[in-house]
């Protein structure tokens, strides 16, 4: 194959060497990737930015080194039988693997130290799995179908027809998950844990046509020629309309609320969307990134790169940030308006351990972290306020109490999970009550009714036994309307205002309605861009209070606000949950705790409505906005089934992820972790899947005391000015002639450039002579330093 062009006239070319491999891949917006072998094997690519990967092979063609273009490696080893024995990172952690002759798996050592152990039968099934955390055994069938799974004592059994195919799904409870199939293997009917039926029509090719659900409710859909849904109606009478290119990219939708469209590039990318009157546009370079973001509301933000494609920066007007990396392309330290700074530590893992926030030299917040096996947060502390938190997880996997600790006060909140994973406030998990399928009933304050697709109708302080068989709202209840499609239309609030909501075609949120104000909103793809209120009575008052939210490219970590011509730098944790903000002259104006659940515990979400990644809080409904369901962080669950439903690998259809500290639900559909410390990876949140992150060439300023006994040649230098650092020979642990004999006048400062991957290590100054240390310090072959500057401190 020479090439292939789509419809749309993208091309795509691949050219060969003599021998017929490929040796260079041309990309349909002219991108180049080259590749290079030595014998048999792939020896060098060369990607579309110019930088190099190489690759090592043995003598049988096994793979066992990758040097990435700043030279770290990645390397493998392997047994006598040719199955891999030991993995090597980019970081230096080390993973071990034993097989049997047969190339099943047998024992694996992670860097943390956890070890796991496999086993199998003779058919080579795996049938028993522990580490040092949990402990999990598999039986098997005919042909090797799975039966059940047990995880420490709790089984989840599978059913089959005569043909094999999965017709059910029993859970830890005993509830039933059932499916009848027609000739083709395609559900026809499902029957949820609840008992919840939807009967599914379909056409000739397979494709449904039509879902029947409880209340006589029901969803048609229609087709193109090549299976592209082109409409959609509902029973409430709502529809939606969809249109595709040639290369079968979205070009246009609309439904009741809005129209949009997309202009698409060559390769497929979106240059301009159109929202009803409104436009965003986006310029990209010649690598693919986006490098300018721009809407007719005024956003114009600009986005620089990496050599590797890492965001380094971005600005607008009024605010800016720069990113540095380390070696594997984790940030470390980053630069924002204002003077204000965040110094991040990582550990071997390349988990964070230290987060610190300097406006103008001064520390604003010193938090520290500590990791446990299996990647769990086991504790955080604010070093400048002496809180600190405990987390506490069963052996399910789930996190189960936090412990809040502020001097001799403690302060416990349990997210204590039964065996199918429903919720309690308390250690002893009788403060609620559920339903089949994991509907909450009832709790310490109110009552939940459910319509029959399982949405919340109501949140009554009318308890069940009260007599009332069928409850409506009264003052001091909450009541919920749903749309046709399955998005939250309504919400009736305890004083009987009404907040009200529509969505586009791809059910982004576009306005929320509450006594006679309007909010709207703009869309960047998948995070919103622009938000403005409307009232009533003032015809486009939304030009003076216009909000613009940026957003770290590519993510739903949010880094800005604009407000007119006043800029806000957005912090967040490791997670990518807001918990500082700072105004244009570096001052701190907001500033917020999260419980386990999602609720504000110090704070609130006033200013910045973010809370979990994904998630908008709504101060009218107390409820989060999370694209496709809407979660609530009183209860710590959704208020509606997952729309994918067993697909969505949560503990139960209403619940969030198991481990909150760990794992996010960007569009309330399925559970992704943030990092994989193993493997280095990180998910993109715009594509749900996992990239690597591999080094960075930025260059950071760094700066280096001396003196007496310490020269300019050292190899201890510190990111912070120390001139806007008070007692700085306290908290950098200079030698001032103790028990470390030396002395460190300080009689001199060097001030330099160093590319970000050239830093060996980042540590806390270590305490010395009486000086405490504990400022950030970086580890640094002084040759690789450019001098930029050199001062007198002491004349």
């Amino acid at each position: 194959m020479l090439s292939v062009t789509t419809p749309r006239g993208a091309k795509t070319a691949w050219e060969y060497d003599e021998r017929d491999r490929v040796c260079k891949r041309i990309l349909p917006e002219g991108q180049t990737l080259c590749y290079e072998y030595e014998g048999l094997d792939l020896s060098r690519v060369t990607d579309e930015r110019g930088n190099v990967f190489d690759f090592l092979f043995d003598r049988e063609h096994r793979p066992i080194q990758l040097t990435y273009p700043n030279g770290s490696v990645h390397q493998w080893r392997y047994d006598a039988w040719g199955h891999l024995g030991e993995e090597c990172d980019v970081r230096g952690n080390h993973t071990f693997y034993r097989s049997d002759e047969a190339g099943n798996l047998l024992w694996m050592r992670e860097p943390d130290g956890n070890e796991h152990h496999f086993s199998y039968d003779t058919s080579g099934n795996l049938i028993h799995a522990r580490d040092q955390l949990r402990e999990v055994s598999f039986r098997y069938g005919s042909l090797g179908t799975l039966l059940s799974r047990t995880q420490n004592g709790r089984t989840v059994r599978f059913e089959y027809d005569t043909e094999l195919r999965l017709t059910g799904i029993s859970n830890e409870g005993g509830e039933f998950y059932r499916f009848a199939l027609d000739g083709r293997g395609d559900v026809v009917d499902e029957w949820g844990f609840d008992g919840l039926h939807r009967h599914y029509e379909r056409d000739g090719a397979g494709r449904v046509r039509r879902v029947l659900r409880p209340d006589d409710r029901w969803s048609a859909y229609e087709y193109d020629g090549v299976g592209h849904i082109v409409g959609e109606r509902h029973s409430d009478g709502s529809v939606a309309a969809y249109k595709y290119d040639k290369d079968g990219l979205l070009t246009a939708a609309f439904n009741d609320s809005m129209k949009i469209g997309f202009e698409r590039g060559r390769d497929g990318r979106v240059l301009k969307e159109i929202q009803g009157e409104h436009t965003v546009e986006s310029v990209y370079d010649a690598f693919g990134s986006r490098t300018r973001l721009l809407s007719d509301r005024g956003a114009d933000v600009a986005l620089r790169y990496d050599c590797e494609g890492f965001l380094s920066g971005m600005q607008t007007s009024g605010w800016s940030v720069a990113i540095g990396r380390d070696r594997s392309g984790l940030e470390i330290q980053r630069e924002l308006s204002g003077g204000v700074s965040v110094t991040t530590g990582r550990d071997m893992l390349g988990c964070t351990v230290r987060r610190d926030i300097l406006s103008g030299g001064v520390e604003q917040s010193r938090m520290r972290y500590r990791w446990s096996m299996g990647n769990r947060l086991h504790r955080k502390e604010n070093e400048l306020t002496g809180e600190s938190v405990h987390f506490g997880y069963d052996s399910w996997d789930n996190l189960f109490r936090a412990d809040y600790r502020g001097g001799s006060e403690v302060e416990s909140i349990y997210k204590a999970p039964d065996a199918l994973g429903n919720l309690f406030r308390t250690e002893e998990r009788k403060d609620r009550k559920y339903g089949k399928g994991g509907r909450l009933l009832e709790d310490r304050k109110f009552a939940y009714r459910y319509d029959g697709e399982g949405n919340l109708v109501l949140k009554s302080r009318l308890r069940p036994d009260d007599g009332d068989e069928a409850p409506q709202w009264q003052e001091g209840d909450w009541a919920y309307e749903w749309q046709g499609n399955g998005m939250l239309k309504s919400v009736k609030r305890p004083d009987g205002e009404v907040v009200s909501f529509e969505y586009d075609p791809l059910g982004r949120r576009i306005s929320k309605r509450y006594k006679g104000t309007t909010t709207r909103w703009i869309w960047d793809g998948n995070v919103p861009l622009h938000e403005w209120t409307d009232e009533e009575k003032r015809e486009g008052a939304g030009d003076e209070n216009l909000i613009t939210w940026l957003f770290e490219e590519g993510s739903f970590v949010p880094t800005a606000k604009i407000v007119g011509n006043k800029a806000y730098s957005i912090i967040t944790d490791y997670l990518g949950t807001p918990t500082h903000a700072f105004d244009s002259k570096g001052d701190k104006i907001w500033e917020r705790e999260l419980d386990i659940y999602g609720k504000a515990r110090e704070g609130d979400s006033s200013f910045i409505p973010f809370l979990f990644q994904g998630q908008y809080f709504d101060e009218e409904t107390d409820l989060c906005y999370n694209r496709f369901r809407y979660y609530s962080p009183d209860t710590g669950s959704y208020i509606s089934q997952d729309p994918i439903g067993l697909a969505g690998g949560n503990p139960t259809l209403y619940a969030y992820v198991k481990d909150s500290n760990d794992w996010i639900d960007v569009f309330g559909l399925d559970c992704q972790t943030v990092f994989n410390p193993k493997n280095n990876r990180f998910q993109d949140a715009k594509t749900g899947k996992f990239v690597s992150r591999k080094n960075i060439k930025d260059k950071i300023t760094v700066y280096r005391v001396f003196g007496g006994d310490a020269r300019a040649a050292g190899y201890s230098w510190s990111p912070v000015n120390p001139t806007t650092v008070d007692n700085y020979r306290y908290l950098a642990g200079l030698p001032s002639g103790g028990a470390s004999v030396a002395i460190n006048t300080a009689d001199f400062m060097l001030k330099g450039q160093v590319n970000i991957g050239d830093i060996i290590k980042i540590r806390e100054a270590l305490p010395l002579d009486g000086n405490i240390g504990g400022l950030t310090e970086f580890i640094i072959d002084p040759k690789n330093v450019t001098i930029t500057d050199i001062l007198i401190l002491n004349p």
